[in-house]
C-alpha cells in the first residue's frame, strides 16, 4: 500500500470548472439584458423629442377649455410620463364637398376646428432605440393618444424634432 503524500490541496474537475464558468456567463449576459446598460455601469441614455399631433373636427368649445389646462404632463392609465403637452392651436377644420357643377370645393367648416398639440417629452434607455414614450410608438403618420390628467383626443403625429 503506498501512502501519497497529501499536500492540502484540492483539484477541481476541469469540467466542473467550465460549468460553473458558464453558469457565470449566462448570469452576466441576463442581468445585462433584464438592466440594460445600467447594470454594467453604463450612463442613462437620454433625448429630448419634440413633436406635433392634429386632432381634426373638433368643436371649439372643447379647445377653448383644454387650452385653459396646458402646458399639461402625459399619462397613460394613471400614471405619469415624462412628457408635456406645452402648446395647443387651432386651424379650420375644411373638407371637400362637391357643388352644382360637380367639382370638388373645398369647404370650411365654422363650428368645428383642428387642435394641433405641441409636445415635449424625454426618451430614455430603451425607450431611445424603440420611440416610446409610455406604450406609445412615436412616428409621422402614427395614430396617437394625447392623454393628460385634464384631456384626451385621438389624432395624428404630424412632425417631429429631434436633436442631431
Amino acid at each position: 500500500m503506498g501512502n501519497r503524500a497529501q499536500s492540502g490541496r484540492r483539484h477541481i474537475n476541469p469540467i466542473d470548472l467550465i460549468v460553473v464558468i458558464l453558469i457565470l456567463a449566462l448570469g452576466a449576459v441576463g442581468a445585462y439584458k433584464l438592466l440594460g446598460s445600467s447594470a454594467s455601469g453604463g450612463e442613462k441614455q437620454s433625448v429630448e423629442v419634440t413633436y406635433k399631433v392634429k386632432v381634426e373636427g373638433q368643436d371649439l368649445r372643447t379647445y377653448e377649455s383644454l387650452k385653459k389646462k396646458v402646458p399639461s404632463q402625459l399619462m397613460a392609465g394613471e400614471s405619469l410620463y415624462p412628457g408635456y403637452v406645452v402648446d395647443a392651436t387651432t386651424e379650420p377644420c375644411t373638407f371637400f364637398t362637391v357643388d352644382d357643377d360637380g367639382n370638388l370645393v373645398l369647404t370650411e367648416n365654422s363650428d368645428l376646428v383642428n387642435i394641433i398639440f405641441t409636445i415635449q417629452c424625454t426618451l430614455t434607455n430603451g425607450a431611445v432605440q424603440t420611440n416610446k414614450i409610455g406604450t406609445q410608438e412615436i412616428r409621422i403618420g402614427k395614430s396617437h393618444i394625447v392623454k393628460t390628467e385634464y384631456f384626451e383626443l385621438t389624432g395624428d403625429i404630424i412632425s417631429m424634432d429631434w436633436p442631431e
